[in-house]
């Protein structure tokens, strides 16, 4: 079957049917919208602890760390009771009105939040950004203050043990001074063990103050996350999807349409046009009567078309020729007699 003969077939026969689909996704669009709020959106911009990104993909992944953050509900839960608003329900907002992406390829982000309310909507973006950054050190740099903790102590003690050695060291020179023989040689000794054993201790000592001095600076060398840009208060709506979704709901009701119709073509096909019939009746097409026969009409189409067939029975030497109308009912009698 040829496509003009398939596009005729269920345009021209299941029209109705077509209609009727587009009807139906045109009507279900109009009632998705028609729930639908006015809503405003606020953007803030933002940069994380990371270094500047040589790629795209490197800034989509940076724009991921923050989605993933920002979309949590309890960071969610977090911005709103900075911001003492009690009305929303953090897991629809973490859900569907939170929306991270990357400026371009670099490291700067755009925390976009969208609510009903756009004085809302600006603070809340604000709000979520500074927990984001928040949430973010407290995973990259969670190590480093404990770990600064630790070499503290460790430095408190050994400073501790040194000044313990030097109250020793200092009260056997005390004694050397005025002992003699045997008992200087073995105040000498203890004397040379407590110092060795002092710059032991002072050794380690100066390998936890390089670490911990290592550890400042590699902290101070990294970049740091700031909010850039603030929220504005939205002065104006969210554009409105209905004529998107009117759009959508026509091309799926039509789809939908010309499919039933492709299938009620499938089990029940019909015939369009003279040509169609000749060729599934694998006949020669004489001629295409339109419109209805009226006995005293004696049109010169149907004298036509009698002398046609005439012709081609003459041509053929068949005596008799039935005349049989296909795809409406129609009195052939007039033309019969012709």
């Amino acid at each position: 079957m040829e496509i003009n003969e398939a596009a005729r077939r269920i345009l021209q026969q299941h029209w109705r049917v077509v209609l009727v689909c587009l009807l139906v996704g045109l009507g279900v669009a109009s009632l998705l919208n028609s729930g639908r709020a006015t809503s405003y959106s606020a953007t803030t911009r933002l940069v994380l602890d990371t270094q500047d990104p040589k790629s795209r993909t490197e800034s989509e992944a940076i724009a991921d760390t923050a989605k993933a953050i920002a979309t949590s509900p309890q960071q969610v839960a977090t911005a709103l009771r900075r911001i003492r608003v009690q009305d929303r329900d953090p897991v629809q907002i973490a859900r569907h009105d939170v929306g991270v992406a990357p400026l371009g390829t670099s490291a700067v982000l755009s925390l976009t939040v969208t609510d009903r309310d756009p004085k809302v909507a600006a603070a809340l973006s604000t709000a979520l950004a500074r927990v984001v950054i928040r949430a973010r050190l407290g995973v990259t740099n969670g190590h480093l203050p404990s770990a600064l903790a630790a070499l503290d102590r460790r430095i408190v003690d050994l400073n501790t043990r040194i000044a313990a050695i030097d109250v020793q060291m200092d009260a056997l020179n005390a004694k050397l001074a005025t002992a003699a023989g045997g008992a200087a040689d073995a105040l000498r000794a203890k004397a040379d063990n407590l110092a060795r054993t002092r710059d032991f201790l002072t050794q380690q000592r100066g390998v936890l103050e390089s670490e911990r001095v290592g550890l400042t600076a590699a902290d101070a060398m990294r970049p740091k996350p700031a909010v850039l840009s603030p929220a504005q208060i939205p002065l104006h709506p969210d554009p409105s999807r209905r004529g998107a979704d009117l759009l959508l709901g026509a091309l799926l009701g039509i789809v939908a349409g010309v499919g039933i119709a492709g299938l009620l073509e499938t089990f029940w096909p019909t015939l369009v046009g003279g040509l169609a019939v000749a060729r599934e009746l694998d006949t020669a097409l004489l001629g295409t009567l339109e419109g209805s026969l009226d006995e005293d009409e004696g049109s010169a189409r149907e004298q036509a078309a009698a002398a046609r067939i005439r012709m081609a029975a003459e041509a053929k030497g068949a005596r008799t020729v039935q005349l049989v109308p296909v795809g409406r009912r129609l009195d052939l009698w007039p033309l019969a007699r012709r």
